[in-house]
């Protein structure tokens, strides 16, 4: 397509065109975000897309994308910057339009005045934003899509472009310290503000040392953060580090703040958490111990009904904060997990392009059985239907949430659901699969019921069946 300043307007040069992919998209081979950059006249080129219901996000130096920005509180992006690309593939033109926004510059310096490197910059709206509702869009949202927008240069300098008509607070995060939220900044169309200075405060160091709990060794490369929570006056943020060899480490440019530090082992396993209060005026805090907890080991064994081997499956297991980690089973269906902590974990498996299937119930760390779980291979069910407004046509464009009624057994999943890309002539039809939980038999002898949010009475399989399924609004 084409990326236009205003609607109908001319090309834009030197425009980054982003791909937001489908939360359910099977995109391997394929980069997070694809990007392609607008030639002279403005056209854009993005190859290899996988199947799925995509989003277009534009970025430039000095104009807007703002049906996108403007959507960040809302649940729904709007139509023209989806992209639908069916299971068979398409070729798609969709011109995206640009608006001119309000540039700002500015610079990180220290309290010496010196210039600050790499600061990053944190913008908050003073109205207008509220929560951001982007998990809810049914695309992978990249960390840019929090209030972190850019980062200083060399010299300390920083520019960015924002919605007009708004007015916006500017603060700093960095090595050094934290810079507080400047004074409400007016954004006006086509306007320039080059005068945004940002002092950073020195921050306070916390210096300690990394042990393994019961031994008291030293615990080398174990990875430590302190995360401190956003405040009306500064940004929030997080400094990290890694434990020496003699698991010794030091986390510069912490604000006076009551705030969360934890620690993991090398690998991803065994780990500590505590509480770190330097609200306090004072000296740098003295020297801290982390314990960090045993590891522990789990044996996973996934199977079918016949007893057959899942081989190749992807497992995500989720415990504790910082326990998350994502495995494969082998040729046998079986994988060692390795550095748990103690506690309560949840099983989920991955399959690609597909919704995340529970394997509960959970399992409690330390174990020492084997946690053998029995994943059907019955084929997904498919649920098609048609969305009816009430004055009885059919939307070119909409989603559907599919969930589990109350009282049902299944384990539903969906969307955002795409009901039609506007350009099918099967105007408001849609289609998705859902599967039972993985560990269930699917020959429960209880019909799947399914709920949507279009309508108040429960659906049952035997409607399913019969389809196609219609949903009045």
């Amino acid at each position: 397509g084409v990326v236009r300043q205003g609607e109908g307007g001319p090309g834009v040069p030197g425009a980054t065109v982003h791909l937001l992919l489908s939360t359910l998209a099977a995109a391997e081979g394929v980069a997070a975000w694809p990007t392609a950059e607008s030639d002279a006249q403005g056209v854009y080129r993005l190859e290899g897309v996988p199947p799925g219901r995509h989003a277009l996000y534009v970025t430039h130096d000095t104009l807007v994308h703002t049906a996108v920005e403007a959507s960040r509180a809302e649940p729904e992006l709007p139509a023209e910057v989806i992209a639908f690309v069916p299971p068979g593939g398409a070729a798609i033109e969709r011109d995206l339009v640009l608006e001119p926004g309000a540039v700002v510059r500015g610079v990180v310096v220290d309290e010496a005045r010196a210039p600050v490197a790499d600061a990053t910059i944190v913008l908050v709206p003073t109205e207008g934003w509220g929560a951001s509702q982007a998990w809810r869009w049914g695309v992978r949202v990249p960390l840019a899509w929090r209030s972190e927008v850019t980062t200083t240069d060399g010299d300390g300098a920083f520019q960015l472009v924002w919605m007009a008509g708004s007015a916006i607070r500017l603060g700093a995060t960095c090595a050094q310290g934290v810079a507080p939220f400047s004074e409400p900044i007016p954004m006006v169309a086509g306007a320039t503000v080059d005068d945004v200075k940002l002092v950073v405060a020195s921050g306070v160091t916390v210096r300690g040392v990394v042990l393994a709990a019961g031994s008291r060794a030293p615990v080398a490369e174990a990875r430590v953060r302190a995360w401190y929570g956003a405040l009306p006056e500064r940004p929030g943020g997080r400094v990290e580090a890694v434990s020496d060899a003699e698991g010794r480490f030091e986390l510069r440019g912490l604000p006076r703040a009551r705030m969360t530090l934890d620690a993991s082992a090398p690998r991803g396993g065994g780990g500590a958490r505590r509480a770190l209060d330097l609200a306090a005026e004072g000296s740098d805090a003295e020297e801290i111990e982390v314990l960090l907890e045993a590891e522990h080991g789990m044996l996973l064994q996934l199977h079918d009904e016949t007893g057959a081997p899942l081989a190749q499956q992807w497992v995500m297991v989720q415990g504790p904060p910082g326990s998350a980690q994502h495995v494969q089973t082998d040729h046998r269906g079986e994988v060692e997990i390795v550095g748990l902590r103690a506690g309560r974990y949840m099983l989920f498996l991955m399959p690609a392009g597909r919704p995340r299937v529970s394997l509960d119930p959970g399992v409690v760390v330390p174990t020492t059985r084997p946690v053998v779980r029995v994943v059907p291979r019955s084929a997904p069910r498919v649920v098609e239907g048609r969305v009816v407004l009430p004055d009885g046509s059919s939307p070119a464009l909409c989603t559907l949430q599919l969930s589990a009624a109350p009282g049902s057994r299944s384990a539903a999943h969906g969307g955002p659901l795409l009901v039609s890309d506007g350009a099918s002539p099967h105007v408001g039809r849609g289609r998705t699969a859902v599967r039972r939980a993985g560990h269930r038999r699917a020959s429960t002898g209880r019909a799947t019921r399914l709920s949507l949010r279009a309508s108040s009475a429960p659906i049952t399989q035997a409607e399913v069946d019969r389809g196609p399924v219609e949903i009045r609004a």
